[in-house]
């Protein structure tokens, strides 16, 4: 059967071909690094996806020439709408919704796969001192907030230790999970830092909850003070998350069972 089946429902306006096609730029989205924040989205002009050089997404409309209203969105891949049309994303909905008020009311998704409210605080920031000066601001935040570190993070705290020790272990690095490099390194001095070896993104535990909620609500208050300075409204939202209070494991959706019955036939990039 063909495995676009699956997501089918979800697209019910999407052929087949179309789905794939939606999902292997998806995948195909590639990073770039970002001042202050570490990394967003690569500037893209795809069929499906669109990504300005200024930042943010477009939604699949032409933007108002001399908008009465300017909102900024932020959020993770929520928001930004990893693995839908640019007109089907959360901001593009909204200001579809808003423009039936005033069409030339604007909303601009500076929403990032993998974001949280850490990063957003400081991208909202970081905008405000290019000159950007939003009427309102929207967060959607939840699923991304036990993140510890920013999406690369470990990856750059390789770059400093190969700085720092004055060593090639670029090679090994690359090739660290081969068998006879992990038998190399059991070899190596004791002066090459552990974290070198990282590879995945660090996360809090489960019982750390009140410190992810008190670390949210304290970028909210950093938010509702530049809001007071700049005169901005801001809006704060939680997004309902997966495997909160649900058998996460029996989810139609969830990473396995998607590729075992997707396999790879719409999740590997287009060549």
């Amino acid at each position: 059967s063909d495995p676009t089946s699956l997501l089918q429902d979800l697209f019910p306006a999407m052929s087949a071909s179309e789905i794939r096609g939606l999902m292997q730029e998806t995948q195909s989205l590639k990073w770039e690094y970002a001042p202050w924040v570490l990394v967003r989205e690569e500037p893209a002009r795809k069929k499906y996806i669109n990504i300005l050089p200024e930042g943010y997404r477009s939604n699949g409309r032409t933007a108002a020439a001399e908008p009465v209203l300017k909102i900024y969105f932020f959020g993770g891949s929520t928001g930004f709408g990893w693995g839908v049309r640019d007109q089907d994303t959360i901001p593009a909905q909204l200001e579809t919704h808003l423009r039936r008020l005033n069409p030339r009311i604007q909303v601009y998704n500076f929403a990032r796969s993998n974001y949280w409210s850490d990063q957003e605080t400081v991208l909202l920031w970081s905008l405000i001192q290019e000159g950007h000066r939003p009427d309102i601001v929207v967060f959607l935040d939840g699923l991304n907030e036990g993140q510890i570190d920013p999406q690369y993070a470990p990856e750059m705290r390789r770059l400093f230790d190969l700085a720092n020790t004055k060593r090639d272990f670029l090679l090994l690095t690359a090739f660290e999970d081969i068998a006879i490099v992990k038998a190399i390194r059991t070899l190596l001095p004791r002066q090459v830092p552990e974290r070198f070896f990282l590879s995945e993104r660090r996360y809090y535990v489960a019982g750390d909850a009140p410190k992810i909620a008190a670390r949210w609500a304290t970028n909210r208050e950093v938010v509702r003070a530049l809001g007071e300075r700049h005169h901005f409204k801001p809006y704060f939202f939680i997004q309902p998350i997966l495997g909160y209070k649900n058998p996460w494991h029996k989810h139609r959706f969830n990473r396995e069972s998607v590729q075992d019955e997707l396999g790879s036939k719409i999740w590997t990039p287009s060549t």
